[in-house]
C-alpha cells in the first residue's frame, strides 16, 4: 500500500504502484524506481528523492517521464544492504500538488520504517515533500 496525499478532490491522479513495492525486501538494489499513476502528471523539482535509514539523502540519476503516467527514476551505483523511505512529489494534469511516499529494503528484512522515516524527517526538517514520510510513520506506528 502507497500512501497518496492530494487535495479534497477525488479527481486528482492517484499513485497506483511503485517498483519495488512500498513494503518490499529486495535480495538485490533496484536499478531505477517506477511510479505509476491513474492520471497524467508533470515532474517538478526535486520529484523523486531517497534517504537512507539514518535520513541521508541518497543520490538520484536522471528522472524520465514515460507517457503522461509513468516517472522512472535511476538510482546511482546501486544501494547498499538496508531500509530506504522514497519522497515523491508530481503535479496532476489539473495542477494540483501531489505527494506521498513509500518505503522498502535492500538485502534485509525490512527494517523499523519508523526509525527510516524519523531520521529522513530530521536530516530534511524543512522539506514539505517530507510530510507524506511523516504520515508513513504514522501509519507504521
Amino acid at each position: 500500500m502507497s500512501l497518496t496525499t492530494a487535495g479534497a478532490a477525488a479527481a486528482h491522479a492517484t499513485l497506483i504502484s511503485t517498483t519495488p513495492g512500498n513494503g518490499a525486501s529486495l535480495d538485490q538494489a533496484p536499478e531505477q524506481l517506477v511510479l505509476r499513476f491513474d492520471e497524467p502528471v508533470e515532474t517538478v523539482s526535486e520529484t523523486v528523492r531517497v534517504f537512507d535509514a539514518t535520513g541521508r539523502p541518497i543520490a538520484v540519476g536522471s528522472i524520465e517521464q514515460i507517457g503522461e503516467r509513468v516517472i522512472v527514476a535511476k538510482l546511482n551505483d546501486g544501494l547498499p544492504n538496508g531500509t530506504y523511505a522514497v519522497a515523491w512529489r508530481f503535479v496532476s494534469a489539473d495542477s494540483h500538488p501531489l505527494r506521498g511516499a513509500f518505503v522498502f529494503s535492500v538485502g534485509e528484512p525490512l527494517g523499523s520504517v519508523s526509525s527510516v522515516v524519523l531520521a529522513a524527517l530530521a536530516s530534511e526538517s524543512d522539506s514539505r515533500e517530507l510530510d507524506a514520510v511523516q504520515a508513513i510513520a504514522r501509519f507504521a506506528a
